[in-house]
């Protein structure tokens, strides 16, 4: 056997006795039994501080638990060896039932009125109770200041325990995502913040750099369905069956078994995907409440955020006394990115792309999830290594629904810019003589309308490929969303039987 054979530790032939009496095989079975190594343990996995900062923020708070009621030699390892602070650097509370209120304890209900409002519990107490009973038990163990990522997605999370978060000494969280979270006041959320960044603040303060809020929750891991294949008849046992039809039943159900397969694993890359921000498409389902504008704005280069402001032409205007500001909006919150592509008319864009490593900080996204093992704003932003490859200078161009109202295709993802398309809202204003010609109207090239309710916006070449008029009741029609038309005829006319117009 070679020498470098792994678990196998040869020693020098020299320490061995020559005697005549020695065969070949006790020569080899002395030379591995001299010196054995010694098997490594989960212990000494632990203990190596280079290899537990990379695997113990990826294990569940309970699991560690766990291995840390093993003994009192683990118990020491992971609550008190200062090699292994990280332990609780990561703390992904979603996943622990504990820290769940039970669906069954609601305001409305009798239990409430019965009994939590003959004891003067607050609506705020009430809820927060699990996450601050969490919170006080991590405390007592020093554990609670080792906390730099918190993420409480999906839980009942008040207002107030956030502003104990990031206003409170005993919390040392860096990046905190509330994503989803129930019983929320965004008013007031937005309100803590402000005043934690207010110009007249302490020196350090505040401890928080990252807030993820406007995303969604990450999707959690699918799990693989087994399918339980019924038994079949033998055509040994079966004369009557034939082997033919037998091998076209098992591949028919070989075919679907990996159809289906194939959608899962589509459905897990289209959820996993983590540079979202990078890619053409709707960011944020619902629009943010209006302080968040402002809020965004005043926390600029000291807490960020998982989405960014329009940075579109019609949200800077003039600065001169009398300039006219009729058409020009409000601070928003960018909704839709438009990918990395520029304006499909001048290729170009009016306030320029954000790009990653070149850009502001405050210009660019958080991408989800949040790191691992480390707290730093420029990893959290970071694309994926697989983008970077194919990308070396990221960018992200994002804007607001208004400023993007009838210039972005939702199915092709073209976009117009403002210098090469005015839409006819803003083009024609009140100051145009009324008794003039009316303009002749001649559909543009350029911009998106909703012609379809499924489809979106969408641009004259995708009307073309696939809204078609039908050739007996002349009505436009989607032959992707219109279940039952075909290319001739919409649904309605395509019905053989008879049909009567439905009054709801």
């Amino acid at each position: 056997m070679p020498s470098g054979s792994p678990g196998l530790q040869f020693a020098n032939f020299t320490d061995i006795p020559i005697t005549s009496s020695l065969s070949v095989q006790d020569m080899c079975t002395f030379a591995i039994q001299i010196d054995p190594k010694p098997a490594t343990s989960l212990y000494d996995v632990l203990a190596n501080s280079l290899i537990s900062s990379r695997i113990v923020t990826q294990i569940p708070l309970t699991s560690l638990l766990a291995i840390a009621s093993t003994n009192h030699q683990y118990r020491n390892l992971i609550t008190r060896e200062p090699r292994l602070s990280s332990s609780f650097q990561y703390l992904n509370l979603a996943p622990v039932k504990r820290a769940a209120l039970d669906s069954n304890a609601d305001i409305n209900s009798s239990h409430w009125g019965n009994q939590r409002m003959d004891e003067g519990v607050t609506e705020d107490e009430f809820y927060s109770s699990p996450l601050r009973s969490i919170f006080n038990r991590m405390e007592k163990k020093d554990w609670l200041f080792n906390i730099s990522t918190l993420m409480l997605d999906g839980l009942t999370v008040p207002t107030e325990i956030v502003r104990e978060i990031i206003m409170e000494d005993r919390f040392n969280v860096r990046i905190l995502s509330i994503r989803g979270v129930k019983q929320l006041n965004h008013q007031r959320l937005c309100q803590t913040l402000k005043y934690s960044v207010r110009p007249t603040r302490p020196e350090g303060t505040p401890k928080l750099r990252g807030l993820y809020i406007f995303g969604p929750e990450d999707p959690k891991p699918v799990k693989e369905e087994t399918t339980n294949w019924p038994r079949r008849r033998s055509p040994t046992s079966f004369p009557e069956t034939r082997v033919s039809d037998t091998v076209k039943a098992v591949g028919a159900r070989l075919s679907a078994e990996w159809n289906r397969r194939s959608q899962a694993t589509l459905a897990k890359e289209l959820t996993d995907n983590d540079d979202k921000w990078y890619h053409s498409g709707k960011m944020i389902a619902r629009a943010p409440h209006a302080q968040w504008a402002e809020t965004i704005m005043a926390c600029e280069g000291i807490i960020h955020f998982d989405a960014v402001l329009c940075r579109g032409p019609r949200h800077s205007p003039p600065k001169e006394p009398n300039a006219d500001t009729s058409n020009y909006l409000q601070p928003a919150v960018a909704t839709v990115s438009l990918g990395p592509t520029s304006c499909s008319s001048c290729k170009s864009c009016p306030e320029g792309p954000a790009v990653f490593g070149q850009s502001p900080s405050y210009q660019l996204p958080l991408l989800a999830p949040p790191p691992f093992n480390t707290v730093s704003i420029r990893a959290a932003q970071m694309p994926s290594s697989s983008y970077m490859y194919l990308e070396p200078n990221p960018r992200v161009i994002a804007r607001c629904l208004d400023c993007i109202r009838e210039r972005w295709c939702e199915r092709c993802h073209k976009w117009w810019c403002e210098s090469c398309y005015d839409i006819p809202a803003q083009r024609h204003t009140a100051s145009e003589n009324a008794l003039a010609d009316p303009p002749v109207h001649t559909p543009p090239q350029m911009g998106a309308r909703r012609d379809c309710f499924g489809c979106g916006q969408t641009c004259h070449d995708c009307k073309d490929l696939y809204m078609r008029a039908c050739t007996k009741c002349n009505n436009e029609y989607c032959i992707i969303d219109n279940d039952g038309s075909s290319i001739e005829r919409c649904d309605w006319c395509n019905y053989s039987g008879r049909r009567t117009y439905e009054l709801h």
